[in-house]
């Protein structure tokens, strides 16, 4: 019996359509290639193919010519746009429940993915590995996840935070003014699994934005999934 494709949520879709008009293409041209439909990206509720996504983005760099789009697509994601995990990174008390809360609950965004936290003297370690079934080209949307996720926590620790390190499953994209503007300049690449390392000083940063009484009531609904 084959493997059942791996699948991600469409809500990390939700404004795709509108974003990728604004960077001059046509939606409607890239989802037949992608074996997507129109709806796909507009029932966040819905899980789609984790290979045609990624094709999807992949596609659309390459149309555009633009190797940091999936950068860019982190950038303009809407806080809170993937549900429950979303609202939950947007209320965090720090970074280090935000990464705990990923750990958590990726797998209603993303599954299967092999995730892992682990803390260590000087820092937390927030570890992932895609499927052996995704085949597609994947680092458009390696790149974007790892931009939305660092983008979230710059929101909880500040402005000018940057990742202590980061790794990357693929090879460097040929956009390193956006790449260093969103991710840092301190990255490997071509390593086993994606990582994100963050010092103590800034896991434990009280967030400016926490609500504490929503954080709860926003983690009591992600137990019922």
């Amino acid at each position: 019996m084959p493997p059942r494709p791996p699948k991600i949520s469409a809500s990390l879709l939700e404004g795709y359509s509108e974003f990728i008009a604004r960077a001059g293409l046509d939606i409607a041209m890239l989802l037949p290639k992608a074996k997507l439909r129109p709806d796909d990206l507009t029932d966040m509720d819905r899980q789609l193919d984790l290979n045609r996504v990624a094709l999807l983005m992949h596609l659309a760099a390459e149309r555009a010519g633009r190797p940091g789009l999936g950068l860019e697509w982190a950038n303009a994601y809407r806080r809170g746009a993937s549900g429950v995990l979303g609202y939950l990174l947007m209320h965090a008390p720090n970074a280090q429940a935000a990464l705990k809360d990923v750990k958590r609950y990726v797998s209603l965004l993303l599954h299967p993915v092999d995730v892992r936290y682990e803390e260590g003297a000087e820092t937390g370690v927030l570890s992932w590995r895609f499927p052996d079934t995704l085949t597609a080209p994947r680092a458009q949307l390696a790149t974007f996840l790892m931009g939305a996720l660092v983008v979230r926590l710059r929101d909880i620790v500040g402005p000018s935070w940057f990742p202590h390190r980061l790794e990357l499953e693929h090879y460097e994209l040929d956009c390193r003014p956006i790449t260093e503007r969103t991710l840092g300049r301190n990255i490997l690449y071509n390593r086993e699994h994606n990582a994100i390392h963050m010092i103590w000083k800034n896991l434990t940063k009280v967030s400016a934005n926490t609500d504490h009484r929503l954080f709860k009531l926003i983690t009591d609904l992600a137990e019922r999934y």
